[in-house]
């Protein structure tokens, strides 16, 4: 998995005048503008940059000469000489005072500590320019420490701290606006998903940050974020599409000349080769990888090489050629901590001497006494001389114990005041912390209230023209025309309920994971027809007849069947068109798509109201609106775009939005097109409209409302049918011994007074295993539906039960 750096460049334009913006700070903006597309010309213009400097003695454009020159060589994984040129810079920044200048290359300095493995020194350069920028204020200084801090815990496998750095980063760059920071933070919060193994989450940040390198054509960030989605791929063992992500990836890593990078996909493919036990090329493909990342020196790469090897021998049983490698493993290993254990010699060394020094005292003292004894035994010859040297002695043991008391106290002294000092640190990050958890937190509790505000008004809505026109049927003076009408009303308001309730069911499938795929050959030009049709009448009922609806189909119909899920591509469709035509009242909706190599590229278009493009970025998130008060014009819970973003990912694509307020908005989604000669009709077609002929059946009804009752004893009244109920299951099992020989099947429903379902059918199954029992349920979730089928029943109908569904069913077994 690749981790994304944020370089830090201090502030060109504000740096230079006009005329030296049009000479030479013009060269290096040239520079960093030719880079994505033409690599090949940024040592042309520093060089013309450099030219300028030197011939005008200009070491403030010198300076950011050498910074911009080590972000090159460092993209090309020339690290060595990328430090070189951010330490000259260093060197002139510090000699100009320029406070942002040493900010931005202590952190570039870093960097290059931390990809050799260097974690210490890296981390306190990392510090050092953030102190710098939280004095200046500098909030996208702040936010590029925040992310690169974060790496360093990242490496360090510390992923609760790393988490925690990248989402500050996150917010601020938020803030800030800044696409390629959000890119970078996205992707690195969805490294610390994929560790944790929350794929799902892991997915949804590797695709935002991909979007957002896209969208500002951030090469080396979408090579990144390939590598990383092949990695998502890789552990899901879906290893095709972990080959075709690690091979985008490859190309543009080469494509930039970055040779780490190059190194890295190198390792990643080699693991596919030998899960697919194409072992000849996992090995050749470690090895090169492995040659690059030793010339480069990046610890990471080397140590997963090294690794692998290992684990490849050692599963060929060549455990010699293993053991080699994990030797030199655990070497290169050992080697990051060498500084660690430097740390502790010098202390080590430091008590060393001090109780060296002390062993010198108490020898002073000894030869001192020694002394006393000889002049005590010379005292008539040099009773004088005794007496001064007993006085000198004297007096230097005093000095020596002065000399050290002090330097005990003085190390005391300066230890409490550090200790004082952190602690002061430490209450300042907190107390930021906590501002910016508080502010979080109401942030998530707004949009808590403001979902369930709109979601109460969406539902009482319809329910309310449900009960109300219900309350006018009951009523015996209403003439015919005017039941028709209130039951059209009463049918639609039910619809709106059910959709806004599928809306619900969806998203929390999606949430768990349990959402179900199913792939068919779809003709696509058949479902833009009939979308077309549907939504030329549709428009009609929103007073809206004057607004065009144009569909446009680039490929015959004989070429137009795909491997896709017909029923979510049409709930796609349907999303982006009924919120087109919420929001347009004027001109044209126009939808299709375009065949773009192995995409399709579907849109829709209209010229509605538009939306601000601060908040592109916002609508495809949870219950997200853009307008939120309760005076806001158009309705909806915002969970439409959330859907319909999760289910184009489903089907391999992805969506996005463009507009502009007033002129109107467009939603592009991408699938991929793999075409197929024909498509599967509905097999089932003929038999759901038509109703079954049940003269003579027996049907034992096991439901403990009356309304579903009553419904389902209208929706047959037809048939010939004879219906038993049973109110609860005990009931149910008394029926079903009275009638046994004569009941043809058994519609058991789930939650019962008394006796579930479950118990009961649990009993009738042990009498006659041969009887059919269908569930009736409301559980919408695959896990439930799934628990319903393995437990013994041969069928379920999910609630609300349509007539046409009903039909279906007793035709399949009766």
């Amino acid at each position: 998995m690749s981790v994304e750096y944020c370089f830090a460049q201090s502030d060109v334009q504000d740096s230079a005048s006009d005329s030296e913006y049009s000479s030479g700070y013009h060269y290096l903006f040239e520079s960093d503008r030719v880079y994505s597309e033409h690599p090949d010309s940024v040592n042309y213009y520093l060089e013309k940059a450099n030219d300028f400097a030197v011939k005008n003695n200009d070491e403030d454009l010198l300076s950011r000469y050498h910074n911009y020159k080590g972000i090159f060589l460092e993209e090309e994984s020339k690290f060595a000489e990328a430090l070189i040129e951010y330490n000259e810079a260093l060197r002139l920044a510090v000699k100009l005072s320029d406070s942002l200048g040493i900010a931005s290359y202590l952190n570039n300095i870093a960097g290059i500590y931390v990809t050799w493995g260097q974690y210490s020194d890296g981390l306190s350069k990392y510090l050092d320019a953030l102190s710098i920028y939280n004095k200046l204020n500098d909030r996208d200084g702040i936010a590029t420490i925040y992310n690169n801090v974060g790496i360093v815990y990242d490496y360090q496998k510390d992923y609760d701290k790393a988490l925690e750095y990248y989402e500050k980063a996150l917010d601020i760059y938020r803030d800030l606006e800044s696409k390629e920071g959000i890119s970078n933070a996205l992707n690195n919060i969805g490294l610390i998903h994929y560790y944790n193994k929350d794929y799902v989450k892991a997915r949804d940040h590797f695709i935002k940050s991909l979007s957002y390198d896209f969208e500002s054509n951030n090469k080396s960030g979408i090579a990144i974020s390939f590598g990383n989605i092949g990695d998502l791929h890789f552990e899901l063992n879906e290893l095709d599409a972990a080959l075709q992500y690690y091979e985008k990836s490859l190309a543009l890593s080469e494509q930039l000349g970055n040779i780490e990078g190059i190194a890295r996909v190198k390792n990643q493919i080699g693991k596919v080769y030998q899960k697919n036990n194409e072992l000849d090329k996992a090995v050749a493909l470690y090895k090169e990888s492995l040659a690059i990342s030793k010339e480069m020196g990046v610890v990471e790469v080397i140590l997963e090489n090294l690794q692998a090897l290992n684990d490849l021998y050692a599963e060929q049983h060549d455990y010699q050629t293993a053991y080699q490698y994990l030797e030199r493993y655990h070497l290169m290993q050992d080697s990051i901590f060498s500084l660690e254990k430097q740390e502790r010699l010098n202390q080590l060394q430091t008590q060393y001497d001090y109780e060296k020094h002390l062993r010198d005292i108490e020898i002073l003292r000894d030869r001192s006494e020694l002394a006393n004894m000889q002049l005590e035994q010379q005292k008539l010859r040099n009773q004088q001389q005794r007496g001064i040297l007993y006085v000198v002695v004297f007096m230097v043991i005093i000095v020596a114990y002065f000399f050290v008391n002090s330097a005990r106290n003085n190390r005391k002294v300066h230890s409490q005041n550090q200790k004082l000092k952190d602690k002061n640190t430490e209450i300042e990050a907190a107390r930021k912390e906590l501002l910016i958890a508080k502010e979080a937190a109401e942030e998530a509790d707004r949009l808590k209230s403001s979902f369930l505000a709109n979601m109460s008004h969406e539902i009482r809505t319809p329910m309310n023209a449900i009960l109300g026109f219900s309350e006018l049927l009951a009523d015996s003076d209403i003439a015919n025309e005017d039941k028709k009408e209130y039951s059209a009303y009463i049918k639609s308001s039910g619809k709106t309920l059910l959709t806004l309730i599928n809306d619900i069911i969806d998203l929390a499938k999606i949430e768990a994971g349990q959402v179900n795929i199913k792939i068919y050959p779809t003709n696509i030009n058949l479902i833009i027809n009939e979308l077309e049709e549907y939504y030329a009448e549709l428009k009609k009922g929103f007073d809206k007849s004057h607004i065009q609806i144009i569909s446009d189909k680039t490929l015959p119909d004989e070429r137009a069947s795909i491997l896709t899920d017909p029923e979510r591509f049409r709930q796609v469709m349907n999303n982006l068109l009924s919120n087109a035509l919420k929001f347009t009242e004027e001109g044209s909706i126009t939808f299709g798509y375009e065949h773009q190599n192995d995409n399709l590229l579907f849109y829709v278009k209209d010229t509605g109201i538009g939306i601000k493009k601060k908040n592109l970025s916002l609508i495809f998130d949870h219950f997200r609106q853009i307008d939120e008060s309760n005076t806001r014009k158009f309705g909806g819970t915002g969970l439409g775009l959330t859907i319909s973003r999760n289910l184009t990912e489903m089907l391999g694509g992805k969506i996005w939005a463009d507009s502009r307020p007033g002129e109107g908005s467009a939603f592009y989604f991408t699938l991929p097109y793999n075409p197929v000669k024909e498509t599967i009709s509905d097999t089932q077609a003929s038999d759901t409209k038509v109703a079954p002929d049940l003269q003579n059946k027996i049907i034992l009804v096991a439901e403990d409302e009356d309304s579903n009752f009553f419904l389902m004893k209208t929706q047959l009244r037809k048939t010939g049918v004879t219906l038993l109920r049973a109110k609860n299951g005990l009931e149910a099992i008394e029926i079903y011994n009275v009638y046994k020989e004569q009941i043809d099947l058994v519609l058991m429903d789930i939650q019962m007074p008394e006796m579930n379902g479950y118990d009961a059918m649990k009993a009738i199954k042990d009498d006659n295993p041969d009887m059919i029992v269908v569930a009736q349920t409301a559980h919408a979730m695959a896990d439930e539906q799934k628990e319903i089928m393995d437990s013994g029943f041969n069928d379920y109908l999910a609630k609300p039960i349509t007539k046409v569904k009903f039909n279906a069913l007793l035709n399949k077994y009766l």
